[in-house]
């Protein structure tokens, strides 16, 4: 992230197999930090289209997230208030290409 401040950086990496129903649950996830964000065995907490939410399918997801605060915002806070911070962020869907599932260990 350099030369950005990477504490406002979030990171989840995670698993998600699709039952014969095409219903999500998470296999596994880690965080930046090697936490595991998502319960193993629940439903992901983000909408997956049904276009990628394929039956007997796995997918991996990555999700990440920003707050990005500009180098003069604490100038311009008093015109224009909702330039002190931008959230930024993005959700990408994976299949794995020389394997059903991807494994975590």
């Amino acid at each position: 992230m350099s030369p950005y401040e990477s504490s406002r950086l979030s990171v989840t990496i995670a698993s998600v197999t699709f039952d014969d129903e095409g219903n999500g649950e998470v296999d596994w996830s880690v965080d930046q930090d090697g936490g595991t964000p998502w319960a193993a065995g629940s439903e992901p907490p983000i909408d997956i289209p049904e276009t990628i939410a394929k039956a007997g399918t796995s997918i991996v997801v990555g999700q990440s997230s920003y707050t990005y605060i500009p180098m003069f915002a604490s100038l311009a806070q008093n015109l224009f208030p909702s330039a002190s911070t931008i959230p930024m962020g993005d959700v990408y869907f994976l299949r794995p290409r020389l394997s059903t599932s991807v494994t975590f260990n």
